[in-house]
């Protein structure tokens, strides 16, 4: 009796579609250029700026928005993942028990896209976990509808929008 077993793998696009929702009927969207965006956050890095310097696209939005949620979803290394961002003349608390950064403060939407491409996260575990990060950028108008977008952070690993395929096949003689 002779088992032969053969691995194929090949390299297939994954789906990671930038989100975008809306809690009223008002089209009110954004996305982030070249979206998914990733970056790769290497070894000798302690913080990268999560989103791309080219602003993201507004569809739809007011001429005042009153504030950012920008979010760690489900962080691998918890309290060691934080999020920063300098922005005058706005509060900006960081919540870590929950993984997330307040922004608020009226002011337009050239604003609030300029706070975005300002914001950093932090990973000071030792090792970190390897893996991509989902950071989610929710903004919100006058009401409290808003809209979400997210980018993600590589650690450990190339930036890809590829994943390994493996099929197994077992012939039995």
């Amino acid at each position: 009796t002779t088992t032969t077993t053969t691995t194929t793998s090949t390299e297939v696009e994954t789906t990671t579609d930038v989100v975008m929702e809306t809690t009223d009927m008002s089209p009110f969207a954004f996305m982030f250029p070249n979206s998914p965006y990733t970056v790769e956050m290497f070894p000798s890095q302690n913080s990268v700026v999560v989103a791309p310097s080219e602003p993201a696209m507004v569809t739809g939005a007011p001429d005042q928005l009153i504030g950012m949620y920008v979010t760690i979803v489900n962080p691998s290394d918890g309290l060691f993942e934080t999020l920063s961002v300098s922005a005058v003349g706005f509060s900006v608390i960081y919540h870590p028990d929950l993984s997330y950064l307040e922004i608020t403060g009226g002011a337009s939407v050239e604003s609030y896209l300029t706070i975005m491409t300002r914001v950093m996260y932090f990973n000071s575990a030792s090792p970190r976990t390897n893996g991509r990060r989902e950071i989610e950028f929710r903004i919100f108008r006058a009401g409290g509808s808003g809209v979400t977008a997210s980018t993600f952070v590589d650690i450990g690993g190339t930036a890809s929008t590829t994943t390994t395929a493996s099929t197994t096949t077992s012939t039995t003689t």
